[in-house]
């Protein structure tokens, strides 16, 4: 009994045991499950504190407010911004297809010309960066990113060199794709990031110029919100815009000096700026006051000239008005004032140019600029041989007194948003009664002993027609000085080499942004001995007026005003010059191609056209433009459809005057067409053992891609039906043109700085055809209805056939220039047109000529009787 009782006691035992076990495996289970949940919540949390997050994004929608791009998105997408620093233009393009910004004048730019985002990252970390770049063939194409949080000291961001391409974001070298950045950028108040120019090379391999540009977009910054961070609940207070700008130079003694923010600030009267020259002095004087409530004003007394300063805005001087928040960091900057000029300038002559504003046998017309104050408009002109030992001399001098208009002009983009004008004088004379084929100098000024500018020279037309050559260039157009310095280099290379430039043609877009006066001082002012002694015959270009209208072309330049085509003043003119006629015209007029609608503009040019046609006796006939009809560039293929009305409505006419050569611009390349007629290129000329083309059909058309920096390529899905010769050279250009009797030439060079002239292609026309005789039995009657009735016959017997007449009014009673061609018929000796709307009470003297297949000729007048 005893026995078994111990077994009892131990199986109660071992059950006791086993359900211990099985509770404390339970439990530990229950202990195991509950830590891994413990364990996957966390792992949530952790997740869910690494979601990432835009900080700030840039999509660009537009041009920005004076170069400065605010974010689109993001946490700190009201305190972020983007602009450029260094370059000092303003010349932002916005590309709506792709939604990007583009800027010009990243020439020598390494570490100092930068893309520049603003931001905060505070609360965040493990920041990326991403964005996309690319330029134009003379941009810049290195570039490399790097961080700051004082805008002192810059790291380079691991990973960070960009090598761009032309007009391309697909390659990978061109592309930021959230690259991380060090952690010295977590949770900083301000974050600056950079894509700064790392080499002074161009994405073609050449070096970056002053036009070359480019572009920036889908930026991006992402962070991931530190644990207990918040970030995004305060905005920073920041400068956005500094005038002057970081760096500007050549700037006035009473330069503005404000910083705009980006808020409601109010100022602290414990603090105050300072202005520190380059030698360590101070400026005194200095007080600090509000433009409106965003915009810190330092008050100064004029600086010294030549000098640069160094500005300092202390954080403490402001904060936010509702937030109370200060900036993180004191506001510095520098930039230099002009040095110092002679102190009798303000009566000399600058941006001095010479045109045709009558006939170039007997006259020369002056323009110039000076301060409002010189009113004092004079030219003295002596011949040539009567100048010895380089002194002018006044005693034998014939004086010419001209007119003075006082206009505003803005200098600077800087001045557009707050329309600040500047006054100038703007002089202009003409020289007459002189004596044809004659060489004079002359000199220019107010008239007094210390107002006279530089001796100057020009020749007259010769009375009989003569061989002459001039020089033919295009779209110098630029935003710097530099840039103007090769427009120079190329004037230059021009007069060397063609010796004795009559005068020089360039069609159009002289400067990059006609109203900015500070860019014709370039323009004009940096080759100023060039255009002393050579003629100018411009052409204006849609960036002399399209986007800023303004009247700055007609001021500097003394061109007739107006000859009724209702366009700007002084952008349609003509003049003839040994036996050619010059035809200079305003291409900003256009149509629609069906149904025909044209504007007004366009349509008095035709007829102003054929008005000049009619009355010249001239062998060759140019017409000058700035947007072509024929061109396989992006501009042109953007402009499809002006193109398209061009070849419709405006080459015919071309065809029907005779036209043998068309200059034209606008697509920064080289192009020589075929002989163009009927929109047709005709391949099959003849030549002559010189290699002249003997009496080709049709008419030329030459662009001679730029005369300083900028260059565009080709559109390779452009239609170049009409190209014989059509590239890129890359290099700034120009066209030596020549009449030596019965053929015309032209060459055309690469002109490359500090490296001889070469040629680059030749083209040259022979005209063996005559005058034809003049018509026979002419008439004009006036008839009921206010009609008149003009008949003609065709000449008995001719050296030319006669293709079609021209009829014009002598004295432009008709109306303003008047003309009619009609169309010879086969096999027809009498002709007759009858005008309407005429008035009963005038006298009419109708001009009748013959035209052959280039050729007017002899006049016969006949006067309209009742």
């Amino acid at each position: 009994m005893r026995k078994r009782g111990i077994n009892n006691l131990k199986s109660k035992y071992l059950r006791m045991i086993c359900i211990l076990t099985v509770i404390l495996s339970i439990s530990m289970n229950g202990a195991i499950f509950a830590e891994e949940s413990a364990d996957a919540d966390a792992g949530l949390a952790a997740q869910a504190v690494a979601v990432r997050e835009t900080v700030a994004g840039w999509v660009f929608k537009d041009k920005g407010t004076n170069g400065v791009f605010s974010a689109t998105d993001g946490v700190y997408k009201l305190s972020s911004t983007i602009r450029d620093v260094g370059t000092n233009v303003n010349q932002y393009s916005y590309e709506s297809s792709e939604n990007s910004v583009r800027n010009q004048g990243w020439d020598n730019g390494i570490g100092t010309k930068y893309w520049l985002a603003t931001t905060s990252s505070k609360g965040f970390e493990n920041l990326t960066i991403s964005s996309q770049q690319t330029s134009s063939s003379t941009g810049p194409r290195d570039f490399k990113a790097q961080f700051s949080t004082d805008q002192q000291t810059w790291t380079d961001i691991p990973n960070g060199k960009l090598v761009l391409a032309q007009t391309n974001y697909s390659s990978s070298t061109c592309k930021l794709v959230n690259v991380p950045l060090p952690s010295q950028a977590n949770d900083q108040d301000l974050l600056y990031i950079r894509w700064v120019i790392d080499s002074n090379k161009n994405v073609s391999g050449g070096t970056t110029s002053s036009s070359g540009s480019s572009r920036i977009k889908d930026v991006t910054i992402t962070g991931e919100r530190k644990s207990g961070g918040d970030g995004g609940t305060e905005v920073p207070t920041l400068d956005l815009i500094k005038k002057p700008a970081s760096d500007a130079v050549d700037l006035p003694l009473n330069t503005e000096i404000s910083v705009k923010f980006n808020k409601s600030i109010v100022l602290n009267s414990a603090f105050n700026a300072t202005i520190v020259d380059n030698t360590n002095v101070s400026v005194g004087n200095i007080t600090v006051g509000l433009i409106g409530n965003d915009t810190v004003k330092i008050n100064h007394p004029d600086l010294a000239y030549g000098k640069t300063y160094k500005v300092t805005i202390p954080k403490g001087l402001l904060k936010g008005s509702v937030d109370n928040i200060a900036p993180v960091n004191d506001i510095i900057w520098s930039f230099k004032t002009a040095a110092q000029v002679p102190p009798n300038v303000n009566k000399i002559p600058t941006l001095l140019n010479m045109t045709f504003n009558g006939d170039p046998k007997t006259s020369i017309a002056f323009a110039w600029y000076t301060p409002e104050t010189i009113t004092g408009t004079v030219v003295q002109v002596v011949e040539a041989s009567q100048v010895q030992g380089g002194t002018f001399p006044e005693q034998v001098a014939t004086t010419f007194t001209g007119n003075v208009t006082i206009i505003d002009t803005l200098m600077t983009a800087s001045d557009r948003s707050s329309k600040k004008y500047k006054k100038f004088a703007s002089h202009k004379v003409i020289a007459n009664q002189l004596n044809p084929g004659t060489k004079y100098v002359y000199r220019a000024g107010n008239g007094d002993a210390d107002g006279w500018g530089q001796m100057g020279s020009f020749t007259t037309d010769p009375a009989a027609n003569q061989d002459f050559h001039f020089m033919y260039t295009t779209d110098t157009q630029g935003s710097s000085k530099s840039n103007f310095e090769l427009w120079q280099d190329t004037f230059r290379k021009a007069i060397d080499t063609l010796v004795d430039p009559k005068f020089v043609l360039l069609t159009g877009d002289l400067t990059d942004d006609g109203d900015l006066e500070q860019l014709w001082q370039w323009f004009l002012g940096v080759p100023q001995t060039e255009f002393a002694n050579v003629p100018f015959a411009p052409i204006i270009g849609n960036h002399e007026i399209e986007d800023y209208p303004n009247n700055n072309y007609y001021n500097h330049f003394n061109l007739p005003k107006d000859v009724g085509t209702g366009t700007e003043d002084g952008s349609v003119y003509a003049f003839e010059y040994g036996d050619a006629l010059f035809m200079q015209i305003n291409s900003q007029y256009e149509g629609d191609v069906s149904p025909y609608k044209a504007d007004a503009q366009f349509d008095a040019q035709l007829k102003w056209m054929r008005n000049q046609v009619a009355k010249t006796d001239k062998k060759w006939k140019f017409v000058s433009m700035h947007k072509g009809a024929y061109s396989s560039g992006d501009n042109a293929s953007a402009e499809s459809d002006r193109v398209k009305f061009y070849r419709k409505y405006l080459i015919p006419v071309f065809d029907e005057m005779g036209i043998d050569l068309v200059f034209e611009g606008h697509d920064h390349m080289y192009m020589r067409s075929y002989q163009m007629l009927n929109n047709v290129a005709i391949k099959n000329v003849v030549k002559d053992n010189q290699g002249n083309v003997v009496d080709p059909k049709g008419t030329v058309y030459l662009m001679g891609n730029s005369g300083a920096a900028k260059f565009y390529t080709i559109n390779p899905s452009a239609d170049n039906f009409f190209a014989a010769k059509n590239d890129q050279p890359n290099k700034k250009m120009f066209v030596d043109v020549s009449i030596s009797g019965a053929v015309l030439k032209f060459t055309s060079y690469t002109a490359v700085k500090n490296q001889s002239v070469a040629v680059y292609d030749a083209y040259s026309i022979k005209r063996t055809d005559a005058k034809p005789s003049k018509v026979e039995n002419a008439t004009a009657l006036k008839k009921p209805n206010n009609q008149a009735l003009i008949s003609w016959k065709t000449p008995t017997s001719t050296p030319e056939a006669v293709r079609g007449f021209r009829i014009y009014e002598k004295n432009n009673k008709v109306s303003t220039n008047w003309s009619i061609y009609v169309p010879a018929v086969s096999n027809q000796s009498n002709y007759s047109y009858t005008l309407t709307g005429i008035d009963p009470a005038k006298s009419y003297d109708f001009v009748i000529k013959a035209v052959g297949s280039r050729n007017n000729s002899e006049s016969v007048e006949v006067t309209a009787t009742n």
